[in-house]
């Protein structure tokens, strides 16, 4: 009887060292998607902060005549099919404020479409740290960076066989697309979350815990004889 309850004991505090681990692991891995996703976001406010205050520094514009810059804030394009008057070609002599705020929003926007179906998967999780919410987070703000990065790469030629972008709409539109192309590199985070989040049982790393689990559970056992 005495070895019986020296086994069961032994079992426990095995168990117990196991889903400790566990979620010790899950809970760092959910502390460095928040920080992550705060960093993304804080660049993502100084941009938009400095593109307005020096608009002509971090200029998203195209073309290189200052009577007929194509931005993001575009008044010759706000009017379709009307003929530009000149108040309008003398604001559009120089990069707007707004420019880099635009790009960043409708990047965020496109984000937001690509997380939906990530949300959609979402449901009531064992875990107590929730990194698949952290995760679809953390779109959001990579969607405005990369909007930024990709109307960037644009206008320094950077893509092949796209090197002008013609009205305002179009960079607004383009911006949607890099918002949305984010997910390339996020669908890396959300294997590795999704992959965490499941079953322990299920989790290809959940052996290394099993291991370290009956190893402490031996120690318990030889502790106690």
């Amino acid at each position: 009887m005495s070895e019986l309850r020296y086994a069961m004991m032994a079992a426990l505090v095995g168990s117990c060292t196991a889903i400790n681990s566990w979620y010790s692991r899950v809970r760092g891995v959910r502390n460095i998607l928040i920080s992550v996703t705060m960093l993304t976001l804080a660049l993502v406010l100084c941009l938009g902060i400095w593109g307005y205050e020096s608009p002509d520094v971090l200029s998203l514009c195209f073309g290189t005549d200052p009577g007929t810059l194509v931005c993001p804030h575009d008044p010759l394009t706000k009017d379709q099919g009307m003929q530009p008057t000149a108040e309008d070609r003398d604001r559009q002599a120089e990069p707007d404020r707004v420019d880099v705020t635009l790009v960043l929003v409708f990047g965020f926007i496109g984000a937001v479409l690509s997380g939906i179906p990530a949300l959609a998967r979402l449901h009531r999780s064992a875990v107590p740290y929730d990194l698949r919410l952290a995760s679809a987070a953390l779109k959001l703000p990579a969607g405005a960076l990369s909007a930024f990065v990709g109307v960037t790469f644009i206008r320094g030629e950077f893509v092949p066989g796209l090197t002008q972008l013609d009205t305002g709409a179009q960079i607004l539109a383009w911006s949607v697309v890099f918002g949305v192309s984010q997910y390339a590199i996020t669908r890396l985070v959300d294997n590795k979350t999704w992959e965490i989040a499941s079953d322990q049982r299920g989790n290809p790393e959940g052996d290394d815990d099993s291991k370290s689990g009956s190893a402490a559970g031996g120690e318990g056992r030889a502790r106690f004889d």
